[in-house]
């Protein structure tokens, strides 16, 4: 497009009125040296009289490519249609100013974002001369303009959408700037009645937490978090747990812009958490009466037993003697005697199980005691199993009631037999440890292991529970295992039980060493104190 409407030089009719832009190359110089901004000359039509290099950067034309076209050309087709360009030439020439950002067009078909301001010249008669226009690519600008605007929208989107949560949003002095919907909910404040307020007095539950909060303030400013439990107050003076947290809003040069602030009710949680309590309270107290009725059953049955053969042994002794046969009397009343103590030692073993039969402690070598067992054990159980003996090279004093040890080893060893039928291997081993215990020191441990059937985890997580057992009816009353537990606890040591089906079961006693045992209270013998000098 022809320029045959432009019939002067703007640039030399500038110059011609003298002040700061008399010398014309120097102008130039000055303007041509801007690649940041397009800068350049129309004339009053709005034709282009100049073109300087940060129009050619942004826009993509040559000098010679636009000197003399319409500045129309860089609107869009809508603006154009629209009218716009001359729209705007109509601003500048009536108000003498014109700014505005608006789409343009490069040469290659591109669309940019631009800020554009266009300031109309006059010479010192009032006559228009022209118009000198500015434009600045703020494309990138605008995009970032844009994704804030989305950020926020999408942050506004997700606060909305989490009613169980108050999620505000504070500035750098701790007043509210976002309120959402969960935040109403929870505190019964609308946004507005909070808007620009502290927030600290939103979740004020007494007077004297002020202070606390603005401690929990300074915390978060200089560490970045904070995170806790807090009583909160709603608007109707109804108290909540929450729980509550802080964050610090800083960029990557740490400059604070505010912070975050969450806050969930706890008060549907603590409920849920202390009925599974009450319902876990019952279940166990109604599994201690389950297994006090096993108990009781078992032991009624026990004692039944002995009663009766002792009633009848004692009434055949009677009737023997009335006759005046005395031959089998030392028999019957030896047999008598024989039953009474198997109530005494039913009766020991059921206080070893509750922890209140008194222990005889003594002090031995744990390796050299199972040495000297090692033929009841053989003989126990049978020459279908094989025993290993994996004894520790070193002492283990130990300092426990032997005859209680003995019974423990024993019903172990036989458990161990019991579970396999056909034949198996059963290893007895010892070892020094050392074990994470507020007693400290070091541990005798006892470990007794077979490859027997084995048992599920339920069946082993129950293998210390009074009369639970495994063996066919008839075959074992279930106190061994549970017998063993008592005396291992009130001897101050540990037991544990692992067990997988098809693999076998091992069970591990731990008994403190000598020195351990008598540091927590077991005592020293006379005789086992050394002697003086």
């Amino acid at each position: 497009m022809a320029s045959t409407s432009v019939h002067h030089d703007p640039l030399s009719e500038l110059a011609s009125h003298g002040g700061p832009l008399a010398n014309g190359s120097r102008y130039e110089l000055l303007v041509q040296s801007v690649v940041d901004y397009a800068i350049y000359l129309l004339d009053p039509g709005g034709w282009i009289a100049s073109w300087n290099a940060g129009a050619q950067r942004i826009k993509g034309y040559a000098a010679d490519e636009v000197i003399g076209q319409h500045f129309s050309m860089f609107y869009t087709p809508e603006d154009q249609a629209a009218g716009m360009p001359q729209h705007n030439l109509d601003i500048a020439t009536t108000e003498g100013h014109f700014t505005g950002e608006a789409c343009r067009v490069r040469k290659d078909g591109t669309r940019f974002r631009a800020l554009v301001a266009m300031d109309a010249i006059h010479d010192e008669h009032g006559r228009l001369l022209g118009f000198a226009k500015v434009t600045r690519d703020v494309t990138e600008r605008a995009q970032l303009l844009a994704d804030l605007e989305e950020s926020e929208r999408r942050f506004r989107l997700f606060a909305e959408s989490t009613p169980d949560y108050a999620i505000c949003m504070l500035d750098e002095h701790g007043h509210v700037r976002h309120w959402n919907g969960g935040a109403e909910r929870l505190s019964g404040y609308a946004s507005e009645e909070v808007m620009d307020r502290p927030i600290v007095r939103m979740l004020l539950s007494d007077e004297r937490d002020e202070g606390k909060l603005h401690a929990l303030f300074e915390q978060t400013l200089s560490i970045g978090k904070y995170e806790g439990e807090h009583a909160i107050t709603r608007k109707s003076g109804s108290r909540f747990q929450a729980q509550l947290q802080l964050r610090a809003l800083k960029d990557r040069g740490g400059r604070l812009h505010g912070l975050a602030c969450t806050v969930q009710d706890l008060s549907e949680k603590r409920a849920m958490e202390q009925a599974l309590e009450q319902t876990r309270q019952q279940l166990f107290q109604a599994h201690k009466l389950e297994a006090l009725g096993q108990l009781t059953g078992g032991i009624a049955s026990d004692f039944n037993g002995i009663l009766h053969s002792l009633a009848g042994g004692l009434e055949i002794a009677r009737l023997q003697a009335a006759r005046g046969d005395t031959s089998q009397l030392g028999k019957r009343l030896a047999e008598a005697l024989n039953l009474v103590q198997r109530a005494t030692q039913l009766t020991q073993h059921l206080m070893a199980f509750a922890r209140r039969q008194p222990l005889a402690p003594v002090r031995t070598d744990m390796n050299e005691w199972i040495h000297s067992l090692s033929d009841l054990l053989l003989r126990t159980v049978g020459a279908h199993i094989r025993i290993q003996f994996d004894l520790a090279k070193a002492m283990l004093p130990i300092r426990c009631d032997l005859n209680q040890l003995e019974s423990a080893l024993l019903n172990l060893v036989i458990n161990s037999r019991d579970a396999m039928p056909d034949g198996g291997k059963l290893l007895v081993a010892t070892a020094r440890v050392q074990r994470d215990n507020s007693s400290g020191g070091e541990w005798a441990r006892l470990t007794v292991k077979d490859n027997g059937v084995g048992m599920s985890g339920e069946m082993a997580g129950r293998a210390f529970e009074p009369f639970f057992t495994t063996k066919p009816l008839g075959q074992g009353a279930g106190l061994g295992l549970s017998m063993v537990h008592g005396f291992v606890r009130q001897s101050n040591g540990t037991i544990a039980l692992h067990s997988k089906v098809g693999e076998g079961t091992e069970v591990e006693i731990c008994l403190p060493i000598a020195e351990a045992a008598e540091a927590i209270g077991l005592g020293v013998s006379e005789k086992d104190r050394p002697s003086p000098g």
